[in-house]
């Protein structure tokens, strides 16, 4: 029976972690309309949208509109179309089918060829023009946003030389998202067997009958243990307005543990910590705002933890002295 209630509990996370993974996926599925509102602000609004995930141009906000590592399409080396949609704390990725991409190429060009509409940046004209002159026959859309980007980076290097290199970052951390999205399931499957393995250490003494002693260590280290991956790297943002900073359900527990006082030691422990876990996080982009929501330093934790597994003992050690008063004879 205890077996079978420990067991429910580890299937009710996965289900939980299951149903949040493609909440949260680092890279979700698009369509054609955002995709070419992206690579060169042409909005098709009149075709129907793609996928319900998908986020209509007009909804867009201003600063996302214009934004350099926002609001744009990016170039992934295995050939897939992808793009971005900025926020203030990073940006959503998604990718769309070659065949929509394709399908709507003819529409963009024939928006393209009546007049750029007001909002179209000189630099998109001048790789349309470009790519017009390459691509008779104008089938190419991967050519037409390579003609783009090029003529976006020209632009960019002449005019600001910062920002030209800030472009270059942006792809950088791109690249580097890119890869990482390949092994998300590798990120659910360390969060499934880490959550795991702490429901059935905090049910350990419960499973073995275990005594006060076993009751106060395994409660006392539960909650030191649950943010050690925080420590280690995991989830590195998880308590900021980027949450859920790299992480899926993880995040959504830990989150209940901010505010947590903070001291100069916490940081000077954090700051020799071997992130080891890092690379198991997803990146959520460059983010234009970034603030903290209060975190959990390892001191208060591991305080918490000692007073948790004191009391428990002390708790056990109450029942225990009450049984035996109440057993003993007159």
């Amino acid at each position: 029976m205890k077996l079978a209630v420990v067991l429910a509990a580890v299937i009710a996370m996965g289900i939980a972690l299951l149903c949040l993974a493609p909440v949260v996926a680092p890279v979700k599925q698009g369509g054609s309309r955002s995709f070419w509102w992206a690579a060169c602000r042409v909005d098709l609004g009149s075709r129907a949208t793609t996928s319900v995930r998908e986020l209509p141009p007009h909804t867009l906000p201003e600063f996302a509109k214009d934004s350099l590592c926002g609001d744009r399409v990016y170039r992934p080396t295995d050939g897939t179309f992808v793009y971005a949609i900025g926020h203030l704390h990073g940006e959503w990725l998604y990718r769309v089918e070659a065949s929509a991409v394709t399908a709507d190429l003819p529409k963009v060009a024939a928006v393209l060829d009546a007049g750029p509409p007001e909002g179209v940046p000189p630099f998109v004209e001048r790789g349309f023009d470009a790519w017009k002159k390459r691509d008779a026959a104008r089938l190419d859309a991967r050519a037409l946003l390579n003609e783009i980007h090029e003529a976006e980076m020209d632009s960019r290097r002449e005019k600001d030389p910062d920002l030209y290199q800030y472009a270059l970052d942006c792809e950088t951390v791109f690249a580097e998202r890119w890869r990482r999205a390949d092994r998300y399931w590798l990120t659910l499957l360390f969060e499934f067997v880490y959550l795991a393995t702490l429901i059935v250490f905090a049910a350990l003494p419960w499973l073995r009958n275990g005594g006060r002693l076993q009751w106060s260590i395994h409660l006392g280290l539960l909650l030191p243990l649950l943010l050690l991956p925080h420590y280690l790297g995991y989830a590195p943002l998880a308590f900021t307005s980027a949450w859920p900073g790299g992480g899926v359900l993880y995040s959504s527990i830990v989150i209940h543990f901010r505010g947590m006082p903070w001291t100069a030691l916490d940081t000077a422990l954090l700051e020799h910590a071997p992130r080891i876990l890092e690379p198991l996080s997803q990146p959520t982009g460059p983010a234009m705002v970034l603030s903290g929501l209060g975190g959990a330093g390892p001191v208060a934790t591991s305080v918490i933890g000692i007073a948790v597994g004191a009391l428990t003992f002390a708790v056990g050690t109450a029942v225990r002295y009450t049984r035996g008063t109440l057993t003993s004879p007159p």
